[in-house]
């Protein structure tokens, strides 16, 4: 791996886990302050899952925003932009969390997360060859996964410290991943770029409008859109509800949410998965991917009695097809982009991402709550067996081209 590409790789890595850590700990945090402020049951439930909904609402609005000033200023910009906005707003809320606020820094925070992410996508792909775009994705999921396993312990940190002093110390942490980041861009700049590395951003069609960018995309490209929307949707409904579904299907407790740690844990193969995306083809990878998230998660949804060993087989299945999966869509809506236009396109898909998972969160909180668990993991395998159809047409599509 050349200088370049370590060089960035650790960048992303650092910022990357700890923006992913502080936007993974919003949520218990939230609802541990309700609590603390003193709201019934219902009235937390209620304001939670509104906070959570207005924050995929605004990611959506952040990732297409910020792909295109990824394309337009640089990513490097964006990212310090961003991440000191986002790290601003964290600290606030350990001051102010009441009332209106709540949601206003909710918005701020998602609006930020959104164009984060997308410019350091942005960033790691321009300091890679052609043709090692799901490498620079597996790094990247790579540290988005540490990132989700390390807010499990900010948030665990509320008990011993207070919960405005983890807003506080988490604010403080992104704080000095902006600057060390800010550092380690300008030491990139010093570096020669090696042959057959691009830069991230193409001056030339810095201008083209986002329709005209869609208008150019590859053909593929759309049906990777509802592709990730259909995963988004599948996620946040495995990762939510899978407790319930273990609960009422024979097992105590939370115990099923040890296949969610199993499903996290391999996330950490992604710089593994995405070498092997560039390999064998990302479009086959992703069908691979899609196969295999489909074996688990119908498995767990049609079980009429789950115990440990199951939930912790199926999940894993789901899992190794979630590592596969990942970098290789994300590579494809590298490859399906204009010239120039990279982020705008990556924007583009990671808010059809988010939609699904905004979509899941309302729908499966009211069907939850009226119908049944059980309805809600029916919905789950028709994502399925529509996300495998899409992937086989996305496959077919890509071969032909070929």
């Amino acid at each position: 791996m050349k200088k370049k590409t370590i060089v960035r790789a650790l960048t992303v890595f650092v910022l990357l886990v700890a923006f992913r850590a502080a936007t993974t700990c919003i949520a218990p945090l939230i609802n541990n302050l309700l609590i603390e402020q003193g709201y019934s049951f219902e009235d937390q439930a209620l304001i939670s899952g509104i906070v959570l909904c207005v924050g995929y609402i605004a990611t959506i609005v952040g990732s297409m925003v910020g792909g295109r000033f990824a394309d337009k200023m640089g990513p490097e910009k964006t990212i310090l932009i961003a991440g000191s906005v986002f790290a601003g707003c964290f600290m606030l809320w350990s001051v102010v969390n009441k009332g209106a606020m709540l949601y206003i820094n909710r918005v701020i925070l998602a609006l930020c997360t959104g164009a984060l992410y997308v410019a350091l996508q942005s960033y790691i792909l321009g300091g890679v060859k052609k043709g090692s775009e799901g490498m620079a994705m597996g790094i990247y999921g790579l540290s988005f996964g540490i990132g989700t396993a390390v807010a499990g312990t900010a948030a665990g940190m509320a008990d011993s410290i207070g919960i405005q002093n983890v807003f506080l110390t988490m604010g403080v942490v992104c704080i000095a991943a902006v600057l060390l980041g800010g550092g380690a861009t300008r030491i990139d700049k010093r570096l020669p770029v090696p042959q057959g590395i691009e830069p991230a951003m193409k001056k030339t069609v810095q201008s083209m409008p986002t329709v005209q960018v869609l208008r150019k995309a590859s053909g593929s490209f759309f049906v990777l859109l509802f592709n990730a929307m259909l995963y988004g949707f599948g996620l946040i409904i495995f990762l939510q509800y899978l407790d319930e579904l273990g609960a009422g299907r024979g097992m105590e407790g939370t115990t099923a949410s040890f296949g969610i740690a199993v499903f996290s844990i391999l996330s950490l193969f992604q710089p593994v998965t995405g070498l092997i995306a560039d390999k064998i083809g990302k479009a086959n990878c992703t069908l691979l991917g899609q196969v295999l998230i489909t074996i688990g998660w119908v498995l767990l949804s049609l079980m009429r009695s789950l115990n440990l060993g199951l939930v912790l087989l199926f999940s894993a299945i789901a899992g190794i097809g979630a590592a596969l999966y990942s970098p290789a869509t994300l590579a494809i809506a590298e490859l399906s982009a204009p010239e120039g236009s990279g982020g705008t396109i990556r924007g583009i898909y990671q808010g059809a991402n988010s939609l699904g998972s905004a979509i899941a969160a309302i729908f499966g909180s009211i069907i939850y709550m009226n119908i049944g668990i059980d309805n809600v993991f029916l919905l789950l395998v028709g994502a399925c067996v529509l996300g495998l159809i899409s992937a086989f047409v996305l496959t077919f599509i890509t071969r032909k081209k070929s």
